[in-house]
């Protein structure tokens, strides 16, 4: 796809040859939509073709972030019982655990979600001497229970049932939602106690060491590098509207282009900014209190969790000479924060670079070539 072609025109899937799959294509303005809209309107309209889809897609995405998020937790386990000890993995577990309920009881993750995540931990991060469960069945019941889920929605679509599908595409949609945030909610409540209990130098160190060690995330990281800006924006906003960005938490961004780059635009962003509303609970909130390259220089008002988008950007630098998109974290959580993507890494500000830590190189010779 050239960038001419996957900017322009109505909302659409494509294959891309870069990431080997389907993604969703369009104008800016088509591709800050919801998925969810799309597969509802086809649905609406009685398309088979393009309701399965969509709803395919739809799963593929939000099946690989629960994926992740639980593979994510396993290895904070793994890395504070190696750095620390088992003793002191469980510590925090217990303590997270005990955290985590209270903050979710005040919100709106429903309770059989909740039990589902804790299940899902303990089965990725025992509390004996058991080895956690392969690749294949992280994540256990719950991922069992969002693949039901799905099945019961395309077994109706292939009956070509229309409204029985939309139904449970609805029932589907709600599921995964309440698994997303219940895992986030999770892991920023495991950030915060880790930070309590090692201090935040060993939190950044873990944030960075345990993301990176997912499945996703490497090959993840080669895909962006071969990328040009356009095709940069398709993968980044295709991933947080399956983080159920924007309003309603439906899976929305707007996508705003300006001459030099492109700013991708969260109200709010579907993880660390529903986290900092306190839409996923109440306790997950609290800041990294010195200034350091996770936090943009600031003090006070950067969750653990939202250090990772620092962290990423430190990344990008020491993969391409430039960050590949920089986060625009405003401190009030009531406000949008967005990523911005520059469609030339030599108009990249000083400022960007400064703020997590590095210098500006005076040249970036890893920039990718034209697709």
């Amino acid at each position: 796809m050239s960038q001419e072609a996957v900017l322009a025109g109505e909302s659409r899937m494509a294959w891309s040859h870069e990431l080997r799959r389907p993604i969703r294509a369009g104008s800016l303005a088509a591709l800050g939509t919801s998925d969810i809209e799309e597969l509802n309107g086809y649905l609406a309209a009685g398309d088979p073709a393009r309701s399965r889809e969509m709803l395919d897609y739809l799963h593929n995405l939000f099946r690989g972030m629960l994926e992740s998020y639980i593979e994510w937790i396993q290895n904070w386990h793994s890395f504070v019982a190696t750095r620390q000890s088992v003793q002191d993995a469980q510590t925090v577990a217990n303590r997270t655990a005990a955290t985590y309920r209270e903050t979710v009881d005040r919100c709106v993750i429903d309770d059989a979600a909740v039990e589902m995540v804790l299940r899902a931990v303990h089965s990725v991060c025992p509390d004996d001497a058991a080895e956690p469960p392969p690749a294949s069945e992280r994540g256990g019941a719950l991922m069992s229970a969002f693949n039901r889920a799905y099945g019961a929605a395309l077994d109706a679509l292939q009956r070509r049932h229309f409204e029985e599908a939309a139904s449970l595409v609805g029932q589907y949609v709600s599921w995964g939602r309440q698994y997303h945030d219940a895992l986030v909610a999770y892991v920023g409540t495991y950030a915060s106690s880790v930070t309590d209990t090692f201090g935040q130098p060993f939190a950044e160190e873990g944030l960075e060491k345990t993301l990176a060690a997912c499945t996703y995330y490497e090959p993840w990281w080669q895909f962006i590098e071969a990328l040009k800006p356009a095709l940069r924006v398709l993968v980044l906003a295709e991933e947080f509207r399956g983080h159920f960005s924007g309003p309603g938490r439906n899976g929305s961004v707007e996508i705003v282009e300006e001459p030099d780059r492109y700013r991708l635009v969260f109200a709010p962003c579907g993880s660390g900014g529903a986290l900092r509303r306190g839409s996923l609970g109440g306790g997950e909130t609290a800041t990294l209190g010195e200034p350091s390259p996770a936090t943009w220089g600031r003090a006070g008002a950067v969750p653990a969790y939202c250090a990772h988008c620092a962290l990423n950007e430190r990344t990008s630098v020491a993969r391409l000479g430039y960050p590949a998109w920089v986060t625009e974290f405003d401190p009030d959580p009531m406000r949008p924060c967005g990523w911005t993507i520059f469609k030339d890494p030599a108009l990249i500000p000083e400022h960007y670079f400064v703020r997590i830590g590095i210098q500006k190189p005076s040249s970036f010779s890893k920039e990718p070539e034209s697709r």
